[in-house]
């Protein structure tokens, strides 16, 4: 099996037509500090509903890997599927400490971008994350 980010072959497609794009990043405010903080865009498509847009900051991205790791023990969850999951959550811990206070920097946002639509490309290769609580939560 592939190591998550470690290239390899490129993952099945997603069942039931879900596809979900990467779109770019923005700054925006947070609170009336003028605290900046970053989102990325996602474009979804299938789950039988139209296509729509959301954000989502980084930690967001980390929170969604935590609640899939937290899936109840009756859930039928592949190894594989749970393999992914946690060499995922390893991979953006990594990266968060390593960009720290750089994480707005445009190479930084920009290799975020790229990681993040790995990740989603490997998690939407397996039927039963497609299909679970945290992601369709994570989507909404």
């Amino acid at each position: 099996a592939a190591q998550p980010g470690g290239g390899g072959a490129p993952p099945a497609a997603p069942p039931a037509g879900l596809r979900v794009v990467v779109t770019g990043a923005a700054e925006v405010s947070a609170g009336g500090r003028g605290d900046t903080h970053m989102v990325y865009s996602l474009e979804v498509e299938g789950q039988r509903r139209p296509a729509r847009t959301c954000t989502r900051r980084f930690s967001a991205f980390v929170e969604l890997l935590n609640r899939l790791g937290r899936e109840a023990p009756g859930e039928r969850v592949s190894r594989e599927a749970r393999g992914c999951v946690d060499g995922w959550k390893t991979r953006l811990l990594v990266e968060k400490r390593h960009a720290g206070r750089g994480a707005k920097a445009p190479a930084i946002v920009s290799a975020r971008v790229a990681l993040l639509q790995r990740m989603l490309d490997e998690l939407l290769a397996f039927p039963e994350i497609c299909s679970s609580a945290p992601l369709a939560a994570f989507l909404a």
